[in-house]
């Protein structure tokens, strides 16, 4: 009883300051504002699907959950297929590295530059490498962005499996 009593007071605390913004309109104090942020955000919790945003450049209105469920299905797949793939490569590598010696001196050298190097610069050097690529050779390896017709899905997987299959294996 007690856990259930803290988590709904965590909601109710974090509602109230998710509309803490509202007691400031146009720079001055507004405790109506504030309540009527309140009353709408907890409408909202029950009526999802009337979540509209506005697009503050060109003021067009949108209903929230068509339009971020496309984007966060791509997302999640983008992150458990990298996971998947990252595990089932250090497996391999794992395997790899037990059975050869030969495997695990190069593994050991490309590990340690790569264990050197932060995980934030993983992405912007793989794209830049993608880039440089189609640059030279008019081959395009793989898209690194969406685009209205076509959806980046491969890139995104291999270089976010970059990271768990570099700290994953281990002897």
């Amino acid at each position: 009883m007690r856990k259930l009593f803290n988590f709904i007071m965590t909601i109710i605390v974090f509602l109230l300051l998710v509309c803490l913004p509202a007691l400031f309109d146009d720079q001055r104090f507004s405790f109506l504002n504030y309540l009527n942020a309140l009353k709408s955000t907890f409408i909202y919790i029950f009526h999802p699907q009337d979540i509209i945003f506005t697009n503050k450049i060109s003021h067009v209105e949108r209903s929230l959950f068509p339009f971020f469920i496309e984007p966060w299905i791509n997302t999640i797949v983008i992150l458990f297929a990298a996971l998947l793939l990252a595990f089932i490569v250090s497996l391999l590598f794992t395997y790899l590295l037990y059975v050869n010696d030969h495997i695990k001196k190069w593994y050991l050298k490309i590990n340690t530059v790569l264990s050197i190097i932060p995980d934030i610069f993983y992405i912007p050097f793989s794209i830049s490498l993608v880039i440089l690529f189609y640059r030279y050779t008019d081959i395009l390896l793989f898209n690194v962005a969406n685009s209205s017709e076509d959806k980046a899905l491969i890139f995104p997987i291999l270089v976010l499996s970059i990271i768990p299959l570099v700290s994953s294996v281990t002897f």
